[in-house]
Protein backbone atom coordinates (compact mmCIF):
# COMPACT_ATOMS: atom_id res chain seq x y z
CA UNK A 1 0.00 0.00 0.00
CA UNK A 2 2.84 1.88 1.13
CA UNK A 3 4.17 1.75 -2.63
CA UNK A 4 1.00 2.38 -4.43
CA UNK A 5 0.58 5.40 -2.49
CA UNK A 6 3.67 7.06 -3.25
CA UNK A 7 3.76 6.30 -6.80
CA UNK A 8 0.03 7.63 -6.72
CA UNK A 9 1.26 10.79 -5.07
CA UNK A 10 4.71 11.24 -7.60
CA UNK A 11 2.03 10.72 -10.78
CA UNK A 12 -0.31 13.19 -9.54
CA UNK A 13 2.05 15.61 -8.39
CA UNK A 14 3.86 15.68 -11.26
CA UNK A 15 0.06 15.85 -13.99
CA UNK A 16 -0.90 18.85 -11.87
CA UNK A 17 2.49 20.24 -11.35
CA UNK A 18 2.77 20.54 -7.76
CA UNK A 19 4.54 18.81 -4.61
CA UNK A 20 3.35 17.58 -1.35
CA UNK A 21 1.60 14.85 0.35
CA UNK A 22 -2.03 14.51 -1.31
CA UNK A 23 -2.89 12.46 2.35
CA UNK A 24 -3.19 13.17 5.41
CA UNK A 25 -1.47 11.21 8.39
CA UNK A 26 1.15 8.28 7.76
CA UNK A 27 0.34 4.54 6.60
CA UNK A 28 0.31 2.06 9.34
CA UNK A 29 0.02 -1.87 9.23
CA UNK A 30 -1.41 -3.98 11.88
CA UNK A 31 -1.57 -8.07 11.91
CA UNK A 32 -5.16 -9.65 11.93
CA UNK A 33 -4.80 -12.00 14.85
CA UNK A 34 -7.96 -13.79 14.33
CA UNK A 35 -10.92 -14.42 12.71
CA UNK A 36 -13.38 -12.15 14.55
CA UNK A 37 -10.58 -9.15 14.56
CA UNK A 38 -10.81 -9.81 10.64
CA UNK A 39 -15.07 -9.54 10.75
CA UNK A 40 -14.65 -6.19 12.84
CA UNK A 41 -12.04 -4.37 10.90
CA UNK A 42 -13.76 -5.52 7.78
CA UNK A 43 -17.17 -3.49 9.52
CA UNK A 44 -15.19 -0.79 10.63
CA UNK A 45 -13.46 -0.34 7.04
CA UNK A 46 -17.14 -0.75 4.85
CA UNK A 47 -18.73 1.65 7.72
CA UNK A 48 -16.04 4.17 8.03
CA UNK A 49 -18.21 7.02 5.83
CA UNK A 50 -21.16 6.52 8.32
CA UNK A 51 -19.31 6.23 11.34
CA UNK A 52 -17.67 9.71 10.47
CA UNK A 53 -20.86 11.32 9.13
CA UNK A 54 -20.24 11.68 5.17
CA UNK A 55 -22.74 9.56 3.74
CA UNK A 56 -24.89 6.32 4.45
CA UNK A 57 -22.39 3.07 4.26
CA UNK A 58 -24.52 0.76 1.68
CA UNK A 59 -24.98 4.15 0.08
CA UNK A 60 -20.91 5.15 -0.01
CA UNK A 61 -20.02 3.72 -3.96
CA UNK A 62 -16.41 4.07 -3.34
CA UNK A 63 -15.87 1.48 -0.49
CA UNK A 64 -17.24 -2.39 -1.23
CA UNK A 65 -20.05 -1.94 1.18
CA UNK A 66 -22.26 -2.76 -1.39
CA UNK A 67 -20.50 -5.65 -2.40
CA UNK A 68 -20.20 -7.40 0.83
CA UNK A 69 -24.29 -6.28 1.45
CA UNK A 70 -25.07 -8.15 -1.62
CA UNK A 71 -25.98 -4.75 -3.42
CA UNK A 72 -23.71 -4.73 -5.83
CA UNK A 73 -21.78 -7.47 -7.42
CA UNK A 74 -18.25 -5.93 -7.04
CA UNK A 75 -15.33 -7.85 -8.37
CA UNK A 76 -12.11 -5.55 -7.17
CA UNK A 77 -11.79 -7.42 -3.42
CA UNK A 78 -12.60 -11.06 -2.46
CA UNK A 79 -15.45 -10.93 -0.02
CA UNK A 80 -15.47 -14.75 0.76
CA UNK A 81 -12.66 -14.55 2.80
CA UNK A 82 -14.61 -12.50 5.45
CA UNK A 83 -18.10 -13.34 4.21
CA UNK A 84 -17.27 -17.27 5.03
CA UNK A 85 -16.70 -15.95 9.08
CA UNK A 86 -20.39 -15.23 8.78
CA UNK A 87 -23.88 -17.44 8.94
CA UNK A 88 -25.10 -15.02 6.12
CA UNK A 89 -25.00 -11.52 4.82
CA UNK A 90 -27.38 -10.22 7.40
CA UNK A 91 -25.03 -11.27 10.25
CA UNK A 92 -22.57 -9.54 8.71
CA UNK A 93 -24.86 -6.43 8.37
CA UNK A 94 -25.82 -6.77 11.76
CA UNK A 95 -22.04 -6.29 12.71
CA UNK A 96 -21.58 -3.64 10.90
CA UNK A 97 -23.91 -1.52 11.76
CA UNK A 98 -23.57 -2.45 15.58
CA UNK A 99 -19.95 -1.06 15.20
CA UNK A 100 -21.15 2.15 13.05
CA UNK A 101 -23.54 2.71 15.87
CA UNK A 102 -20.87 1.81 18.58
CA UNK A 103 -18.13 3.91 16.93
CA UNK A 104 -20.31 6.98 15.87
CA UNK A 105 -21.62 7.32 19.72
CA UNK A 106 -17.97 6.93 21.11
CA UNK A 107 -17.06 10.08 18.80
CA UNK A 108 -20.06 11.97 20.06
CA UNK A 109 -18.70 11.47 23.84
CA UNK A 110 -15.41 12.33 22.91
CA UNK A 111 -16.98 15.27 21.44
CA UNK A 112 -18.87 16.03 24.40
CA UNK A 113 -15.94 16.26 26.67
CA UNK A 114 -13.81 18.02 24.50
CA UNK A 115 -16.70 20.74 24.91
CA UNK A 116 -16.31 20.28 28.52
CA UNK A 117 -13.14 20.88 28.90
CA UNK A 118 -12.74 17.40 30.10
Amino acid sequence: MHKISISYTNYFNQKNNRSGSLFQGTYKTIEIKSNEHLQKLSCYINGNPEIHGIAKAKNWPWSSCQDYLGLRRGTLCNKSKVLTEFKNINEYKKLLYKIIKDLREQKAEIKIMQLEGL
